[in-house]
């Protein structure tokens, strides 16, 4: 009896070791993004614009519809698009700030994703590891291999 209750107490705290939830996505990631560049890589250096009115349909080539559970990338004529569910979600160490008189305390961290992606007309699912990064009020996204 004394072995069994041993082996289940080690298993325990294996299992309370490991991590088994993703970071929250902080919410200024959260929302409707318009990119001018025709590049759903979007390179680092070309920042989408979290404000659509005034750029969309005039500039914008793609837009990026995030939420908690994943994104949507979508061309400004809306003939195809890019549907993604976050697979993993992590905060990595690093941060950024909001503004260019923000303190420390309100940086926001700088996000890597994996996730599912699924493109419109095409059969086959895919995965898209990425960082994303909030600064000053646009959205830079570095792709990752």
């Amino acid at each position: 009896m004394n072995k069994f209750l041993l082996i289940a107490v080690a298993g325990a705290a294996l299992f309370a070791a490991v991590r088994t939830h993703a970071d929250p996505l902080p919410g200024p990631y959260v929302g409707l993004w318009c990119f001018v560049n025709d590049n759903s890589q979007n390179q680092s250096g070309t920042p989408g614009e979290k404000t659509c009115s005034g750029i969309f349909n005039t500039r914008a080539i793609r837009t990026l519809k995030i939420n908690l559970k994943g994104y949507e990338w979508t061309n400004a004529d809306a003939t195809d698009g890019i549907l993604c569910k976050f697979v993993s979600v992590k905060q990595t160490g690093r941060k950024a700030p909001t503004s260019t008189q923000a303190r420390p305390k309100d940086y926001i961290p700088i996000i890597r994703t994996v996730a599912r992606c699924i493109g419109e007309g095409v059969d086959e699912i895919w995965r898209e590891r990425q960082e994303l990064t909030y600064y000053k009020g646009s959205l830079t996204i570095k792709q990752l291999k």
